[in-house]
C-alpha cells in the first residue's frame, strides 16, 4: 500500500537481499555444511539448556527456599530437603553460562569456522561439578518425592508451577531436574559429529578431541557410578533378606565391589575335611561376584518373610572343580566339599560359566595387586642390612668416644657448663653449649 508516505519509505528501503524468497530457476543452493549446522545446533541447544537452569534457579530454588524460611512453613524443616534437591545447580549454571559466551565469542571472531574445541577446553575444569549433581540425582528425585507427599508443600508447589506455565510450558519440576544429567551425553555425541567433520590439520581439531575425550570420561564415569549405586542397593536389599547368625560374623553384609548376580533354588551337599557329607537338601541360593551364599526358609516368626543362612563359600577359595555325574558339580573350597545338584543341564553350564569366569577375574584383580606391591630384591635387602648395621656400628663408635672425652674432662677437673635453653637462648650459650 503505496497510499501511506510511511509504508513508501519503508517498501524503498527493502533490498531483494532482506526479503526471504525461494530460489530462482537454475540459481545453485549452497547447503550448510554439517560442522555448521553442528555448531549452530550446539549453540541453540546451549541457549535452550542455560534457559531451563533459570527456570530451576528463579522459579523454583528461589521461591521454595524461601517458602522453607517463610514463618507460615518453617516448623516444617523443609529447609535441609531443598537444600539438597537443588545443591550444586548455581554453578552448573554459571558453567553453562560461560560455555555459551565461549561459543558466542568463536562464532563472532569466526563465523565460518568456529573453533568449538576452545571454547570447551577452557572450561572443562568446572565439568567436575556435573559429577556430584549426576551420583546424587535418584536421591534428589526420592528426597522431592517424599515432599510431595506432605500437603501443605504439594499445594505450594503445584500453585508454583501453574503460576508459571507459560515458562513452564506444562512441564514440572521433575520435568526440568533432569536436564543436567541429558546435557553431559548431548556435548558427547555434538563433539563427536564435529570431529567427524573436521579435518585432522584443522587448528581446533587437537581440542576438539580432548574435549570429547573428557565427555566421554565423565559419561563413562556417570554410567559406572549409577551402575554401582544400583547394584549397590541391590546387594543391599538382598543381604537384608538374610538372616545371618553370629557364626558367619565374618561376612560383611556390604563390600565396595560386591554385585548381585543372580538367585536360584539347588539342591546341594556339604562335608567338612575326611568327615561324611550331609544329606542332600534344597537351599535357596544368592550368587555375588565374590561368595555364594545357600539360605533356607527361616523357622522363626520373626524371620517369616526372610531366610536364614547355613553355608556360605568364597569364590576364591575354590581349589577344585568339576563335573562329576549328569547335572552335579563338585567343588573343593578349603577343608570343604560341596555337591550342587543343577535342575538342568543349562542351570549346570550356567554355574559353571559363573563359577569359573569369577574365578578368574578375582585372580586377575590379585595378580595386579601383587604387581603395584614394590619388591626389594635379596640384593638390595642385603645391602640395606649392611648399610643399617654400619650405620649402627657407627653410632655406638661416636658415643663410645663421646662418653670417652667425657670422662677424660670430668678426670682433669673441667666441668661441663650446658646452658639451660629456656631460661635463656642467647648467642654465647648457644655457641658455648656447640662447643
Amino acid at each position: 500500500n503505496t497510499k501511506s508516505p510511511k509504508r513508501h519509505v519503508l517498501a524503498k528501503s527493502l533490498t531483494v537481499s532482506d526479503i526471504q524468497r525461494p530460489p530462482l530457476k537454475n540459481e545453485p543452493i549452497v547447503p550448510l555444511s554439517t560442522r555448521t549446522m553442528t555448531v549452530t545446533e550446539l549453540i541453540k541447544g546451549e541457549e535452550i539448556y542455560l534457559e531451563n537452569l533459570n527456570i530451576l534457579e528463579e522459579i523454583f530454588h528461589y521461591n521454595l527456599t524461601h517458602m522453607a524460611k517463610d514463618p507460615l512453613y518453617k516448623e516444617e524443616g523443609y529447609g535441609p530437603s531443598i537444600k539438597m534437591i537443588f545443591a550444586g545447580l548455581t554453578t552448573i549454571k554459571s558453567t553453562s553460562g560461560e560455555l555459551l559466551r565461549n561459543l558466542q565469542t568463536e562464532l563472532q571472531k569466526r563465523p565460518d569456522d568456529p573453533y568449538v574445541g576452545h571454547a570447551f577446553v577452557s572450561i572443562l575444569a568446572y565439568f567436575k561439578v556435573y559429577t556430584s549433581y549426576i551420583s546424587g540425582y535418584d536421591d534428589r528425585i526420592a528426597e522431592l518425592k517424599n515432599l510431595k507427599q506432605n500437603e501443605r508443600f504439594n499445594e505450594f508447589l503445584t500453585k508454583l508451577e501453574a503460576s508459571n506455565q507459560k515458562r513452564l510450558n506444562k512441564r514440572t519440576l521433575n520435568d526440568i531436574l533432569i536436564h543436567p544429567v541429558k546435557r553431559m551425553p548431548q556435548y558427547f555425541i555434538l563433539l563427536q559429529r564435529l570431529i567427524k567433520h573436521t579435518p585432522n590439520d584443522h587448528a581446533d581439531y587437537e581440542n576438539l578431541v580432548k574435549a570429547e575425550l573428557s565427555c566421554r570420561n565423565m559419561t563413562e564415569h556417570f554410567e559406572e557410578q549409577s551402575q554401582h549405586a544400583a547394584s549397590a542397593k541391590e546387594v543391599i536389599r538382598v543381604m537384608n533378606s538374610i538372616h545371618i547368625g553370629k557364626k558367619f560374623a565374618e561376612l560383611k553384609r556390604s563390600s565396595p565391589h560386591r554385585i548381585f548376580l543372580f538367585g536360584d533354588r539347588v539342591k546341594a551337599s556339604f562335608s567338612k575335611g575326611s568327615g561324611k557329607s550331609l544329606r542332600i537338601s534344597s537351599y535357596i541360593v544368592h550368587a555375588f561376584n565374590d561368595c555364594v551364599l545357600f539360605s533356607t526358609k527361616s523357622k522363626m516368626k520373626i524371620w517369616a518373610d526372610d531366610v536364614t543362612l547355613k553355608y556360605y563359600f568364597w569364590i576364591k577359595d575354590i581349589s577344585k572343580i568339576e563335573q562329576t555325574k549328569e547335572n552335579h558339580i563338585e567343588m573343593v573350597c578349603g577343608t570343604q566339599a560341596i555337591l550342587i545338584s543343577a535342575t538342568t543341564e543349562k542351570t549346570l553350564k550356567e554355574w559353571l560359566m559363573y563359577i569359573t569366569t569369577h574365578q578368574a577375574k578375582i585372580s586377575e584383580q590379585s595378580n595386579q595387586r601383587r604387581k603395584l606391591k614394590p619388591r626389594i630384591s635379596r640384593t638390595t635387602s642385603q645391602k640395606m642390612e649392611k648399610c643399617s648395621d654400619d650405620i649402627s656400628r657407627a653410632s655406638f663408635l661416636d658415643i663410645e668416644q663421646s662418653s670417652d672425652v667425657v670422662m677424660r674432662m670430668s678426670s682433669s677437673g673441667n666441668d661441663l657448663k650446658v646452658p639451660n635453653l629456656r631460661k635463656s637462648s642467647s648467642a654465647n650459650d648457644l655457641s658455648s653449649f656447640n662447643k
